[in-house]
Parts: C-alpha cells; structure tokens; sequence
C-alpha cells in the first residue's frame, strides 16, 4: 500500500504543471552549479540548458507511456507467478518424464538434476538474495538523508541490482545528485558514502559466497560463467550461464567415473 501511495503521489507530481517546474528548476539549479565552476562556460551551458528543457518536457509528454509500461511488467509479473505455480506442482510429473526419455542411466539422470537444483538455489540466492538486502540498505540510506519517496526508490533498487555491472549505481547515484542539486550538499556526501559502503560491499562480499557455497565452482569461472550467459543469452544469462557450466562439470565428472570404472 505504502508503495502505491508513492507511486501515486509521483505520477500526481511529474503530470502536474508544478511537476514540470520542479524538474526545470532542478535542471537550471545543475546548469547555475555548474556555472559557478566553469564561468567561461556560459555561452555552452545556455544551449544544454534549451536541450535539457526540450528532453524534460518529452519526458512528460510520454509520463503515460512510461507507467503503461510498468503496468506491462506487473502483468507479465503476475503471470509468471501463476506458471510458477503450475510448474512448482506437477514439477516431479515433469522430472519423472524427463528421466524416463533421457538416454543416460537414471542414477546419471538424477545427479545432473540434483547438480541443476544446487546451481539454481545457489544463483538465486547470490542475486535475489542479495538484491532484495540491498533494496533495504538503499531504503534506509534514502530515508536517513531526505530522499523523497524512499520506499518506492528502495523497490526499484531491488530490481536495479540485477542489472549487471551498474546495479544499484541506477537509483543511487540520481539520489545523491538530485541531494547536491537541492542544496543538501552534507546529506548527498552521506548518501553517497552509505551507497558505497552499506549498500556496495554487500554485492561485492555476500554474492560471491552464496553462489560459491551452492555450486563448488571457483568464483572466476562462476564470474566468467554470468558474464558469458550475458553475453550470448542477454539479462536472462546470467542464470543460464552458471546453469551451463554445472551441466557441463556434471557430464564430465559421469564420464570419467564411468571411464574409469
């Protein structure tokens, strides 16, 4: 409820004309702030000012389309939840067909499986996991230095964290600078030391272990193995990724057991 609120109050804000004026003034506060570093720099910040001004009111104008959107993934959301469900209660139907079509020996059936289901719990806890603590820091951090809607940042930060790379940097760094461009110059260095050190080293320490734990693998080739699926997969590799390389460590291991005995 807390989070539709908030969402409400930020859709009322940005289609208002108050919104729209809010956001200018944002933009001339960074160009006047700017300004005062760069004084030879007038004549260059007056024509990004006209640019900002005419990406802003696009931004507006389209406010509809963006929150269409997002009620898109919530649809797609909720119809993944009900396959999930399906797929949670006939999952041994499913199991049982597959063993009973492989061609290997069921005992090597149920070891890549019972592999599969380690590195699946294993990578779930190394994202999800991590990403949903993050969200809290972030939300905490938020609330701690005055950014406005800091429960509905904090969710989105839930889902900037499975973005490979720039993670959390989405939501974070857009706080710190709207912070500095409203004036509160101590609570953006606060924030920004918070995203860095609360909300950064939990990624960095917390991730790697959980994922190490669950497949036994060398956190290289774990980080080799997501970026990989990244690559040839897209943002769904990097749970595909690590699934490949448990599969092929599997067979490997079942052939040379079977070599050798």
């Amino acid at each position: 409820m807390q989070i539709f609120r908030e969402a409400t109050h930020l859709y009322s804000y940005f289609a208002s004309n108050g919104g729209s004026d809010g956001i200018f003034n944002l933009g001339s506060n960074f160009v006047n702030k700017f300004q005062e570093f760069l004084p030879e720099s007038q004549k260059t910040l007056v024509n990004f000012d006209q640019y900002l001004k005419q990406g802003l009111q696009w931004l507006l104008q389209n406010v509809g389309f963006v929150f269409s959107n997002i009620a898109k993934i919530l649809l797609n959301s909720v119809i993944f939840i009900i396959a999930l469900y399906y797929f949670l209660k006939d999952g041994n139907k499913i199991k049982n067909l597959i063993i009973k079509f492989s061609p290997l020996m069921d005992v090597d059936n149920e070891t890549i499986l019972g592999k599969l289901k380690s590195s699946i719990n294993s990578v779930v806890r190394g994202t999800l996991l991590v990403a949903i603590i993050q969200g809290i820091l972030t939300t905490i951090g938020f609330t701690i230095f005055g950014v406005p809607n800091a429960v509905l940042w904090g969710t989105l930060t839930v889902i900037a964290a499975l973005v490979p790379t720039v993670g959390t940097a989405l939501v974070t760094v857009p706080a710190i600078l709207f912070l500095f461009f409203t004036g509160e110059v101590y609570s953006s260095l606060g924030l920004l030391i918070w995203a860095t050190v609360a909300v950064g080293l939990v990624d960095n320490f917390i991730g790697p272990k959980f994922m190490e734990k669950g497949m036994k693998l060398n956190p290289l080739v774990i980080l080799l193995a997501v970026l990989g699926g990244l690559a040839f997969f897209g943002p769904v590799g990097f749970l595909i990724g690590p699934l490949i390389i448990a599969l092929l460590v599997t067979l490997v291991d079942i052939y040379f057991l079977r070599k050798i005995g």
